[in-house]
């Protein structure tokens, strides 16, 4: 695996160019397989402004929804798990997909932080835990990842964020 940010997005490169194609906007960090195929997004903030965090937020999840579709076009998985920061804190979210109401609903996982201070150590052991806990699931989302593409009908378009 490996991961690729925005600032060495800015460079030209053939994965720039489908990233942001697949994409619409640039994401923060963004974690591909062997076969460089994208299998997680996260956005930062800084925590100061509540209106650009949600605007950041909803953008994560636009963006999410196009890694879901585009990935369900190689067969993958239809749920998928990303990471959104703000400051030192964050949270793991699975975007979930619910075929019976034909809808995508974004479910917070899970908690994760940065500690700040010596206080905080206590709680970084648990989103220490949580991190591992999205690993063994991106590792087991790539594990049914095929590596070419599929014929399928159920995904007609990629979802862009506006500009």
């Amino acid at each position: 695996m490996k991961i690729s940010n925005e600032m060495s997005a800015t460079t030209t490169t053939n994965n720039n160019s489908s990233m942001k194609n697949m994409m619409g906007r640039r994401t923060d960090l963004i974690l591909y397989n062997s076969s460089n195929v994208a299998i997680c997004l996260s956005e930062l903030k800084d925590g100061l402004c509540k209106s650009s965090s949600t605007t950041q937020e909803s953008k994560a999840i636009r963006c999410t929804k196009s890694l879901q579709t585009y990935n369900e076009m190689l067969n993958g998985n239809k749920n998928v798990w990303s990471m959104d920061w703000n400051g030192c804190r964050g949270y793991v979210y699975a975007l979930i997909k619910d075929e019976s109401l034909d809808v995508d609903v974004a479910v917070r996982v899970s908690e994760v932080m940065i500690p700040r201070c010596e206080e905080e150590m206590t709680e970084f052991k648990q989103a220490l835990l949580n991190i591992y806990e999205l690993r063994e699931q991106l590792l087991k989302y790539e594990s049914e990842l095929p590596n070419a593409f599929v014929d399928t009908e159920s995904v007609l378009q990629v979802y862009h964020s506006p500009k």
